[in-house]
């Protein structure tokens, strides 16, 4: 038999039992009917290439399964990890419902766990992807028009921490990173600021070799730096606090300073995205406001003196003395003048949380604290935002007043266990409410 014949029997029994693979998966109780979707795109995308095999030329067939490989086969691995064992299902839903409403309302969510300890979004439609890569080896196909598939968007978020229902306050920030993507395509004043501080530094034109690698790395330090910061803005101007409190989790996992670098994709450090955040804190007066009220009870002065220890932790100017330095002094001045930019630009898109004109905060921190089920005592349904703020103030208050560390662990996974169940009641009195007012959209 020709080495061509094998090859493309080897392919289609490779598809065949991928085919079969994806429909057992598909008898999983997804949490989610996006993941359920997202298998049926796969599904009609392998059965497009098993229709049209005759068009991918033999020379192609060591790419094409390359292809197979690194894309189609790790996008099945992507949607088994999104199976209620592996994901916080209570929180899906609520998540999925913000991205409808502040991204696309015809996007599908998928939420999937990894090894890597960080969140993350694929920012791009997946099936898009597969398409534009599949036409390379089938061509130009009806069948591959992109109105025949669904937009579907993936979130990672960390194993190991799936269950910690705090850290998902990073979700507002990976949803930043839809809107950064599209204020980076029309906005080209970063560019031009970064430049005028060139030649401020080096008269015009830089053409030495020390002025051009300078401005190079400059150009990719700041790039790098407005993307999470944007980011990171997004995320306060939705969630408040609440942002910081999970940043500075992050930077005790991970306590060693790095410049930023190709080798991070130029990640800005974790104490210079604290210390930006802050500085808006005191700006919009949130600091100030829960001084001024720390003596109205529990939860006001937990939260000031959590936020008075952040003030006191960025002592450590770790982060001013390692980027003084070219080419990082250059980006960063730059991005401290595009700052006000970028909040006004996040002021369009974010939904505006505002925690001094809140009164719901204190009674959620004190059902968490008696073990009660918010929701269930309010009866009503309560915002994520709210839920996840109050969890925290709950958090903090625990680790300072218990001493024994087996209560404080118990009374923090019985906090934790609390907010999922908000999150999921809130949710479903909320699609209740909407079913019952006969608003179906």
């Amino acid at each position: 038999m020709h080495r061509d014949e094998l090859a493309e029997i080897r392919i289609l029994s490779r598809l065949d039992k991928l085919t079969n693979y994806l429909n057992n998966l598909k008898a999983n109780n997804f949490a989610s009917t996006s993941s359920i979707i997202f298998i049926e795109d796969i599904l009609k995308i392998i059965k497009i290439i098993q229709s049209n095999f005759v068009n991918i030329a033999p020379a192609n067939y060591h790419n094409f399964e390359n292809f197979l490989d690194d894309h189609i086969l790790e996008f099945c691995a992507f949607i088994e990890r999104t199976t209620p064992a592996y994901i916080p299902w209570s929180l899906l839903q609520e998540i999925e419902k913000i991205c409808k409403t502040f991204i696309d309302k015809d996007i599908g969510i998928v939420i999937k766990t990894d090894l890597k300890y960080n969140y993350y979004v694929h920012n791009i439609n997946l099936i898009d992807f597969i398409i534009v890569n599949l036409s390379k080896y089938l061509g130009d196909l009806n069948d591959l028009d992109n109105n025949n598939f669904h937009k579907t968007r993936i979130f990672t978020i960390p194993l190991l921490e799936k269950n910690n229902a705090l850290l998902h306050s990073i979700f507002f920030h990976e949803i930043g990173h839809y809107h950064h993507s599209i204020y980076e395509e029309h906005v080209d004043k970063p560019q031009k600021i970064l430049s005028d501080i060139f030649e401020k530094r080096y008269p015009p034109p830089p053409n030495n070799d020390t002025a051009l690698y300078d401005y190079s790395q400059a150009t990719l330090i700041l790039k790098g730096a407005i993307r999470e910061i944007y980011s990171d803005i997004y995320a306060y101007k939705y969630c408040g606090p609440s942002i910081i409190f999970a940043l500075r989790y992050f930077y005790h996992k991970y306590p060693t300073f790095m410049l930023p670098s190709k080798d991070n994709k130029y990640y800005p450090p974790f104490l210079r995205r604290i210390r930006i955040l802050f500085d808006i804190i005191k700006n919009d007066n949130t600091l100030e406001y829960f001084e001024n009220n720390k003596d109205k009870g529990d939860f006001y002065y937990t939260i000031f003196n959590e936020l008075n220890e952040i003030d006191k932790f960025l002592g450590n100017d770790e982060d001013i003395t390692n980027l003084w330095s070219p080419p990082y002094c250059y980006a960063y001045e730059a991005l401290e003048n595009i700052i006000p930019d970028i909040l006004a630009d996040v002021q369009n898109h974010a939904q505006l949380f505002d925690c001094k004109k809140s009164t719901i905060h204190p009674v959620l921190f004190k059902c968490l604290l008696e073990s009660i089920p918010p929701c269930e005592i309010l009866g009503e349904p309560q915002l994520l935002v709210d839920i996840l703020f109050a969890g925290w103030s709950a958090y903090f208050y625990t680790i300072q007043s218990a001493d024994n560390i087996n209560i404080k662990m118990q009374r923090i996974n019985l906090i934790n266990n609390l907010i999922l169940k908000a999150v999921t009641q809130s949710y479903f009195m909320s699609e209740y409410k909407t079913l019952k007012n006969g608003n179906t959209e």
